[in-house]
């Protein structure tokens, strides 16, 4: 894989999923193609699996991603949850599918190079993507390199997660359970499982088999499906609301790089291959416009994840009481972080 000197019609920063898929889809639609990224997938990032919704695995499949390969053994439709109190729910829930990370992006990764994507190393600070008219989308996620300002909360919300060696037959679907210092959810394929913890505290403290113990502590029928010597460590990282303020002028910043969503109500993966579909779309046709307000969406979002919050037990938690204020004021921009604090 290698850059030409020629600067493309189309630079894409970042190479996650929702970089790579609108990659693949310029390339389909006739347009040349730059991928710019710090971070290449890599079979030793922390794998984990992810929701999303049926009609996203059609889309992948049609781009030439088997649902196999990525662990998808069968769609669900139907959580358990234990939120509101201690009684547990077997609830509907639109048909979904647990999909594998980084499988998913180093199969995207592949398919990119084959349709002649031009992928390059490297995002030097201060470099000037943005003269000469060539359109840009940032694709860089949470990181959000052409934002010169972001708000975020002051003391984010973490998740941290654990790959768990089992496959779908012993865990079945996706799960959800609310404790008094955070959640805890999990997630399971054909290819192993993962254990979720969310919070900002003790919760996310200690190996696995200290997590797993607090958690039996108010959800035992969750914790007791897991063998805490059969884990991994997995990923870390900030799962609370973060969006753009200001950007750098003629950017095009899409999924997390526009509008990162909180991990408790979030399709942030297939909100973010939507917004890449819809801008590459415009490209192609020779008439990108400025990126659409998300106020909408964040009011929305907002709404979802506070209300969520409120009724769980653990919404008196200071942690949370401070979230809870920041979700109040989102929209109103009273939070503000400058671009060059905000790396993540």
């Amino acid at each position: 894989m290698s850059g030409g000197r020629a600067r493309p019609p189309l630079t894409i920063l970042g190479a996650g999923p929702v970089g790579l898929i609108a990659a693949i889809r310029a390339r389909q639609l006739g347009v040349d193609v730059e991928i710019r990224s710090n971070r290449m997938p890599s079979l030793t990032d922390p794998s984990r699996l992810e929701v999303i919704p049926a009609q996203l695995l059609a889309l992948l499949v049609e781009l030439g991603v088997p649902p196999r390969s990525v662990g998808v053994d069968r769609l669900h439709d139907k959580r358990l949850t234990q939120w509101r109190s201690s009684t547990i729910l077997a609830e509907p829930a639109p048909r979904s599918a647990h999909i594998a990370r980084p499988a998913l992006e180093l199969i995207l990764l592949g398919l990119a190079d084959r349709v002649g994507v031009r992928i390059r190393s490297g995002i030097q600070p201060g470099e000037q993507w943005l003269r000469g008219g060539k359109p840009v989308l940032d694709a860089t996620g949470r990181s959000a390199v052409t934002a010169h300002r972001v708000l975020r909360p002051k003391r984010p919300i973490i998740c941290r997660t654990f790959r768990y060696a089992v496959s779908s037959d012993e865990l079945g679907g996706f799960a959800i359970v609310a404790g008094p210092e955070g959640y805890a959810y999990r997630l399971s394929n054909g290819l192993h499982a993962t254990l979720g913890v969310v919070g900002n505290g003790g919760l996310l403290r200690g190996n696995a088999c200290d997590v797993v113990a607090k958690i039996r502590a108010f959800a035992p029928w969750f914790a007791d499906k897991f063998d805490p010597a059969r884990f991994e460590s997995g990923s870390t990282g900030v799962a609370s609301l973060q969006w753009v303020e200001e950007r750098e002028e003629g950017a095009h910043p899409i999924g997390d790089a526009s509008l990162a969503r909180d991990a408790l109500a979030s399709q942030g993966l297939a909100l973010g291959i939507g917004d890449a579909l819809r801008v590459v779309s415009e490209v192609a046709m020779r008439c990108a416009r400025v990126p659409r307000p998300i106020e909408g969406s964040l009011e929305g979002h907002r709404l979802r994840v506070s209300d969520l919050i409120k009724a769980s037990p653990f919404a008196t938690a200071p942690i949370w009481r401070s979230y809870l204020q920041f979700l109040d004021v989102a929209g109103v921009g009273k939070v503000r972080v400058p671009r060059s604090q905000n790396c993540l």
